[in-house]
């Protein structure tokens, strides 16, 4: 039998995110896409709607300030901008 993964046992240790979409029919703001960001150990969700993908670094510096400053902890070791760098790339 395999064990558990282990799970972060501190606030934004690991936060877990992703961008849905394209969806068909837009929100009334023109958004076709969504992106959340959820805390591994607290399961604290953030939900954002985006128009277009390449928005999503923006959206992610964007909650990295409203998160640090909320919970007064860095989140310089659990928050990369990398993946959200990508999509500017393609």
């Amino acid at each position: 039998m395999s064990e558990n993964p282990k799970r972060s046992k501190i606030a934004l240790e690991v936060v877990h995110s992703d961008i849905y979409g394209p969806f068909e029919i837009p929100t009334l703001g023109g958004s076709k896409y969504f992106i959340s960001f959820v805390d591994e150990h607290t399961r604290m969700l953030w939900l954002y709607t985006i128009k277009l993908k390449s928005e999503a670094l923006e959206v992610f510096k964007n909650i990295k300030i409203l998160v640090e400053k909320e919970s007064e902890i860095s989140s310089n070791t659990c928050m990369n901008p990398c993946f959200y760098v990508s999509y500017l790339v393609l």
